[in-house]
């Protein structure tokens, strides 16, 4: 998509999606935690804190795919001297961050989602969700063919097509009662410990 759009689309493509991927591993820390707890207190039979450990970690990760988003943002216009001295390539590369970097909290959230469904072996559900989004997204690729080759958005479309389906799919799924880790009821509270001040 990006080399049918010319060079300089291609070179600031190719500079972008190295932000992306570094953004990516950055976020993907919170999956690891994700994993790493959730497994250990579903392992132990206590919903109710792998829940409430899920939840504070899309938290987590909201805010700090909100963070990098806007950090990437206020220095679009710097990060492309790092990598390339063409000014047309850096124009270009601070258009496509930019465009990506609005979307990182929706990118942090599919990562913990990974995480929390990965801990659950929710795994059939998972791989339906990325096939479905994968449709979509290809969908979007197709579509984006069609756009005029000054449109810069269209090369990120397929990507931001498939991160946003598969937050909805796994946002979904999570917040239902038939999900995995289903929202706490009432008699959740019986599993919380006492304070011992309190007792």
């Amino acid at each position: 998509m990006a080399a049918s759009r010319g060079a300089v689309a291609l070179a600031g493509y190719e500079v972008a999606r190295q932000v992306w991927i570094f953004q990516a591993f950055v976020l993907d820390a919170l999956a690891v935690a994700a994993q790493s707890f959730i497994s250990g207190f579903l392992a132990k039979g206590n919903m109710f804190e792998a829940r409430r450990y899920s939840s504070r970690l899309l938290q987590i990760g909201l805010w700090c795919g909100a963070l990098l988003g806007a950090l990437v943002w206020a220095s679009s216009s710097s990060i492309p001297a790092l990598f390339v001295g063409d000014p047309a390539t850096r124009e270009m590369v601070g258009t496509m961050l930019r465009y990506i970097a609005p979307l990182q909290p929706v990118c942090a959230l599919v990562f913990v989602y990974d995480g929390i469904f990965i801990a659950a072996r929710d795994f059939t559900y998972t791989a339906q969700s990325i096939f479905l989004a994968g449709v979509g997204s290809w969908i979007a690729l197709v579509y984006a063919a069609s756009l005029p080759a000054t449109s810069v958005g269209a090369v990120w479309m397929g990507v931001n097509v498939l991160m946003i389906g598969r937050a909805v799919a796994l946002g979904s799924r999570y917040l239902s009662r038939r999900g995995p880790i289903p929202p706490s009821s009432d008699d959740d509270v019986e599993e919380l410990e006492v304070p011992e001040a309190a007792k």
